[in-house]
């Protein structure tokens, strides 16, 4: 399998892109010491901790496995033709983003579950609650009533909105990073 996706990773030129590696995911250190493989089913939950250490963006793929409560960013099934191992799913490793951030405009207090994000917006005084909060590796969409009215500008860290729509005229939306913003 590994042969086989450097293959194609040739094939499509991004060979200098991506790394394929086949090792043994065994629940002691050495191969043969004694130690049974790690069941199929548990497998990404084994590596679910430092897969989250990896640097945001990365991408995951999974063939039929889950990731438990953290649900994938994107799923696909194959239906025509296929017995088993039918569904692939995807993570894109999301960036830390729980706490405190100070930007120019205001304070934004996160709390945090993988890709989901929550909130408020604290801007002279005012408190907004951040709602439909998405993060996608290092980028941030999210609503919150305040944002109609509040943007941030930082060179490459950009926020701003969207046109107000029919069904929410108050709401804002929101998207860009806060990779280089200070924390609290």
């Amino acid at each position: 399998m590994v042969e086989l996706s450097k293959q194609n990773a040739e094939k499509a030129g991004v060979s200098d892109k991506a790394t394929f590696m086949r090792r043994p995911l065994r629940n002691g250190p050495e191969p043969g010491d004694g130690h049974h493989d790690v069941p199929a089913a548990q497998i990404n939950m084994k590596l679910r901790p430092k897969i989250l250490d990896l640097k945001p963006g990365t991408r995951i793929v999974s063939n039929s496995f889950t990731m438990e409560d953290w649900t994938a960013d994107e799923t696909a099934t194959v239906t025509e033709g296929c017995q088993t191992w039918c569904t692939a799913l995807l993570w894109i490793v999301p960036a830390k983003v729980e706490g405190r951030w100070q930007t120019a405009d205001g304070e934004l207090t996160f709390a945090q579950t993988f890709q989901q994000v929550s909130g408020t917006l604290q801007k002279h005084g005012t408190s907004a609650a951040i709602t439909d909060g998405r993060l996608r590796g290092a980028e941030l969409s999210m609503t919150s009533t305040a944002l109609s009215t509040w943007a941030v500008s930082r060179g490459t860290r950009s926020w701003g909105r969207s046109p107000p729509r029919a069904d929410r005229p108050l709401a804002g939306h929101a998207r860009g990073s806060l990779i280089n913003e200070p924390r609290v």
